[in-house]
């Protein structure tokens, strides 16, 4: 089923926890062809997670690849901040 047009639209943005493994990446990918922008979040692998943004970018898609301890409450306030400021500047914010 294709989305675009009807739910998704380039003006969204998802976040993916564990977006750079198995069923997460392929998330991060469907979301990207209906027109999300992504915010691959990834625990320790950073490789994983740009290989996920490298496909989507090949493919036409918009992503990104952040880091964020999920069990940290102010590390999950920056990685939603950072799609927040990607909404409204264009381009992410950098979260450490």
């Amino acid at each position: 089923m294709n989305l675009k047009g009807k739910v998704m639209s380039t003006n969204r943005t998802a976040i993916v926890t564990g977006g750079s493994g198995g069923i997460g990446s392929e998330i991060c990918k469907r979301l990207a062809r209906d027109g999300c922008r992504v915010v691959v979040h990834y625990g320790n692998d950073c490789q994983a997670a740009e290989r996920v943004v490298e496909e989507i970018a090949d493919s036409g898609g918009v992503a990104i690849a952040r880091s964020a301890d999920i069990t940290d409450e102010d590390a999950i306030g920056q990685l939603f901040q950072c799609r927040t400021n990607w909404g409204r500047e264009g381009s992410p914010s950098t979260v450490s």
